[in-house]
């Protein structure tokens, strides 16, 4: 997937045009180049000799800025043809002035630029309160509340605008620098991921487990973090109660609609150890819900004895019992991932059953195999059979291993 037109929003102080300098600074200036559209209305503004400055000019007629917005588009639109280089156009959809909510970004605009990725920059509501202190635009009379409607209505308009073009949308934190290169150059081979864990009631002892397991999750996959943006937890004295309230339903509306639900094709949640974690829990089931595939990663400490879940965890999720074993299914082919499903289900199941009626006869190695390969042969037309026999087999001892110091085996 080669994008070469990148539409990109953010509302005013969410740092999206430092943001695209960086990401420039990252891949080379050979390779990207980076417009950003109201540079290019005040230099229409000059050169005509207009009397706005950047401090008034949202107050211009509506006519006046739809003008000067279709010319400066025009302008990048000529350099767009003049080189093959990835260019991305820095925008706002959305203005919210003492007057209410204006345009700055129509569906004429979008569709005569024909952008093939668009993307939404976003920060926590009270860093942009703090940026916008020193804007030159005049923002003082926004609350932290009102910048987490100004930022939910900006998602949605840039969200709307690519659905009805069927062009693929990412709303991405400023701080995921790596994030937004791999969109951009990568997304064939790394599909994107939420990463799930506890944050609140994890042990400190814990977190770097957890870091290390992003990480990992970054070799193989597009990462949204939500430790990105640590909004929650950035709360001043003087912030109002409406302050706090928009904060904490701004990060589930964050978490859940926009990271998951515009951005990911996969939930994977990674739990070191078992803590309560409502938030991981919501997300797994909304991942669950809206189609997505979903993943619990365990570190099961114990090999003596059998994990237990509850089924509402087993239900909407995937569950892997180590980072292991997540990597190891992660490296099979598509249907192997069946056979190793199928097996893995198989052998907890006898383990179960050997519980509860107390049995004392081991579980057979020889046995255990041939009964998986009665099952797939059974599935399987005897071509595709044959041609994944040895790779059944393979899968077949290392589900047998995994599991024999949890039940003695023979």
């Amino acid at each position: 997937m080669n994008f070469s037109r990148i539409l990109v929003t953010g509302i005013s102080g969410a740092s999206t045009s430092e943001c695209l300098r960086r990401v420039q600074a990252g891949l080379g200036s050979e390779r990207v180049e980076v417009h950003n559209v109201g540079h290019e209305i005040m230099h229409l503004v000059h050169e005509s000799g207009m009397s706005l400055e950047s401090g008034n000019i949202l107050n211009a007629p509506k006519e006046t800025l739809t003008a000067l917005r279709m010319a400066a588009f025009e302008r990048i639109h000529q350099r767009l043809l003049e080189t093959h280089k990835m260019h991305l156009v820095d925008v706002h959809a959305t203005f919210l002035m003492r007057s209410g909510l204006k345009e700055g970004l129509s569906f004429n605009e979008v569709k005569k630029f024909a952008p093939d990725l668009m993307l939404t920059i976003i920060q926590g509501p009270q860093q942009i309160h703090r940026q916008l202190r020193g804007h030159p635009g005049k923002y003082l009379h926004l609350t932290v509340a009102d910048i987490v409607k100004w930022q939910e209505f900006e998602v949605y308009i840039t969200n709307m605008l690519a659905r009805i073009l069927s062009v693929r949308h990412f709303v991405v934190a400023e701080s995921q620098i790596e994030t937004l290169k791999t969109i951009l150059l990568d997304l064939d081979h790394k599909p994107p991921v939420y990463a799930s864990y506890p944050m609140t009631h994890l042990p400190e002892e814990e977190k770097p487990k957890v870091r290390r397991f992003v990480e990992f999750l970054k070799e193989r996959f597009t990462v949204f973090d939500p430790a990105a943006i640590d909004s929650s937890h950035d709360l001043a004295p003087h912030f109002s109660e409406e302050d706090k309230r928009a904060i904490s339903n701004h990060t589930i509306v964050r978490d859940l609609e926009w990271m998951i639900g515009i951005n990911s094709e996969k939930v994977v949640a990674y739990l070191p150890r078992m803590v309560f974690s409502s938030g991981m829990n919501d997300e797994l089931r909304f991942g669950h819900e809206t189609g997505k595939e979903t993943y619990i990663v365990l570190e099961h400490h114990d090999p003596t004895a059998l994990p237990s879940l509850s089924p509402f965890t087993e239900y909407k999720s995937r569950v892997f019992w180590s980072c292991e074993d997540f990597r190891y299914y992660l490296d099979l082919a598509p249907q192997l991932r069946n056979v190793y499903d199928a097996c893995e289900e198989r052998i907890l199941e006898q383990i179960k059953e050997r519980k509860l009626t107390h049995e004392t006869s081991p579980i057979n190695e020889a046995r255990f195999r041939a009964e998986s390969h009665s099952l797939w042969q059974y599935h399987l037309a005897a071509g595709e059979y044959e041609a994944v026999r040895p790779a059944i087999d393979e899968v077949v001892s290392y589900i047998f291993k995994k599991w024999h110091r949890a039940q003695p085996f023979a």
